[in-house]
C-alpha cells in the first residue's frame, strides 16, 4: 500500500483574498492522542511558573541552545536549571602516590664560582714568658690578617 508522505502543514487565518479552489487539499487536523484538533483552543498554554516543560527536562534550553540540568536547591525551596559547564563537584580525596620515574639526564654544569683563598703562613707572637698573645696569617693571594688570641678558663 502506497500512501502520501508526511506534510508539515501551517495553520492561518482565512482572508477574503483567498478562496478555496480545485488545487487546494482539503486536510483534516488531529491533536497527537487522536482527538480532532479545534483551532485555537487547542494551542498549548505557556507553562505555569515554576514549571518544567519536556524539553526543559530533557536538559535543553532553547533560548540558548545549550543542555540544562535540574539542580535542587539546598534548602529544598525547589530548582534551578544548571549549565552543566560550571557545575563543579566537591574535592575527592587524595589518591595514593604513584612510582618513581626515572632519573632525569644530568643537567648542564654551572658557571665557576669565585676563586678561593688559601692560607700560606701563620707567624705567632709571643710574650716574655712564651704564652702565644697573637699572630699575622698570610693568604694566597698575598693578603694578610690579625690573629686574637683568647684563653678561656676551664
Amino acid at each position: 500500500m502506497m500512501g502520501f508522505p508526511v506534510q508539515n502543514l501551517i495553520v492561518q487565518k482565512r482572508t477574503a483574498k483567498h478562496r478555496a479552489g480545485p488545487l487546494d487539499a482539503p486536510v483534516a487536523l488531529y491533536n497527537p492522542d487522536g482527538t480532532p484538533f479545534a483551532g485555537g483552543s487547542d494551542a498549548p498554554a505557556a507553562p505555569a511558573a515554576g514549571s518544567l516543560t519536556p524539553a526543559m527536562l530533557n536538559g535543553y534550553d532553547a533560548s540558548t541552545g545549550h543542555g540544562r540540568i535540574p539542580q535542587v536547591r539546598a534548602d529544598g525551596t525547589g530548582f534551578d536549571l544548571i549549565d552543566p559547564a560550571t557545575l563543579k563537584g566537591q574535592k575527592g580525596d587524595k589518591g595514593d602516590p604513584g612510582a618513581a620515574g626515572a632519573k632525569g639526564a644530568t643537567g648542564a654544569t654551572g658557571p665557576a664560582g669565585p676563586a678561593g683563598k688559601s692560607v700560606t703562613a701563620i707567624a705567632l707572637t709571643a710574650d716574655a714568658a712564651g704564652k702565644i698573645t697573637g699572630g699575622t696569617v698570610t693568604f694566597s693571594d698575598k693578603t694578610t690578617a690579625a690573629i686574637t688570641v683568647t684563653t678561656a678558663t676551664a
